[in-house]
């Protein structure tokens, strides 16, 4: 007789199936609660709806200091919400990108998070404090941002007309007065929300093409915001990454503050006779008579041709600050040098030295980066020194020349 033969003990064959179904059921219904519910702290939940026809796909990206690493994708269905669920650690940001838009979201762990998308690239956000703060901060952006470019096209379609010159000045100060509540806007949040990671972006904001906060000229708030956020955050990656930048923007300040006691206010700026495009030696002492901006700059330098443009700017308005500019570019290859003032129509005082960052002016002048502008009187006295043209002209909105 063999007692495993299936028509033996039929009730405890059958007591033994009802068990083991029993304990499947009860995992299978435990497996789901485990994913979602393991540690709710650490579950952050992003929610998302589309209330028109939506049929796109979303996908999620983790914003590292220096990479996007991607973590999810899912297609928008009509009258279907769409969840992405993170197990985090510490805050952080990350990139929501559907149809043509790239939101960028402040989470932390715990959040949940509501997104209403629409096919046209809009998104209303819900949820999450801190997140939804970040959100209005971006929304007063966007359409400060969207004034500028409506002017950009009306400067555009007057650019052949005789009324370009007046589209220009208006262009020119109205930019300047959105640029200038964007800043207020920005500081505003600080103050606000001394404790939100989401300093380190709107540290980082650039509605169009331009920095709201510009280095050494709003060196103020990248001190209070790497301050705040190291008592904060003292070991999130984004709080090391703006740390270390502050850090390199506070030896700078240092060693501007030891050029200024060396060059001093009022003292005579050393002498510089270099050649110039027609391989003549040039002194800026031959423009004495109307204050004279030294301007530092090199042809490969980023930065420096940058400011070539915002300098013209300047020069070139109706209400143009007198100076008269000399121009000394650090480059060992005359012919780029040539060619970058060329291409960018640099017509001032132009001198090269061909002895490059080996050149003694970097120690006459204590010159660690570039550019570096230094504002002289009439006679060749020592005004004002600026490490951006950005703060040149801070300088000359308050002090007329």
């Amino acid at each position: 007789m063999t007692l495993s033969h299936p028509c033996l003990f039929p009730s405890a064959r059958k007591a033994k199936i009802k068990r083991t179904l029993v304990l499947l059921l009860f995992l299978a219904g435990l497996a789901p609660a485990c994913d979602t519910n393991r540690n709710p702290e650490t579950t952050a939940v992003i929610s998302l709806s589309c209330p028109e026809d939506c049929r796109f796909k979303v996908s999620l990206s983790r914003l590292d200091t220096n990479s996007v690493v991607p973590i999810d994708s899912l297609m928008m269905k009509p009258g279907k919400t769409a969840r992405f669920r993170l197990n985090m650690q510490n805050p952080g940001f990350y990139l929501l990108n559907f149809e043509t838009s790239r939101k960028i979201l402040v989470l932390h762990p715990g959040d949940s998070i509501k997104a209403s998308l629409s096919p046209e690239g809009s998104a209303v956000f819900t949820g999450g404090a801190e997140n939804a703060e970040y959100q209005h901060f971006v929304l007063q952006l966007d359409a400060i941002k969207l004034k500028i470019d409506s002017l950009f096209l009306s400067l555009e379609s007057a650019k052949y007309t005789d009324n370009y010159g007046r589209e220009l000045k208006y262009f020119d100060s109205t930019v300047s007065g959105l640029s200038e509540k964007v800043k207020k806007i920005a500081i505003q949040y600080l103050q606000q929300h001394p404790t939100a990671l989401s300093q380190v972006l709107i540290m980082n904001a650039m509605p169009g093409n331009q920095a709201v906060f510009k280095g050494l000229a709003d060196s103020t708030w990248y001190f209070y915001s790497d301050s705040t956020l190291g008592v904060h955050f003292p070991e999130n990656p984004h709080r090391l990454m703006h740390h270390h930048r502050v850090q390199r923007l506070r030896r700078l300040s240092r060693t501007e503050a030891e050029a200024r006691t060396q060059l001093k206010t009022g003292s005579q700026a050393p002498d510089i006779k270099l050649p110039d495009f027609s391989d003549r030696l040039k002194s800026w002492h031959h423009l004495k008579g109307k204050p004279i901006l030294l301007y530092f700059w090199a042809p490969t330098d980023a930065q420096s041709r940058q400011s070539n443009l915002k300098l013209k700017q300047i020069i070139d308005r109706d209400d143009s600050p007198e100076f008269q500019v000399y121009a000394v570019a650090f480059d060992t290859f005359p012919d780029r040098w040539k060619a970058a003032v060329n291409l960018d129509k640099l017509w001032w005082t132009n001198v090269i030295d061909t002895l490059g960052n080996q050149s003694l002016l970097h120690v006459k002048y204590r010159i660690e980066r570039l550019p570096v502008l230094i504002l002289l009187d009439k006679e060749g006295r020592i005004l004002h020194r600026f490490v951006s043209v950005d703060a040149l002209e801070e300088y000359l909105k308050k002090n007329k020349l």
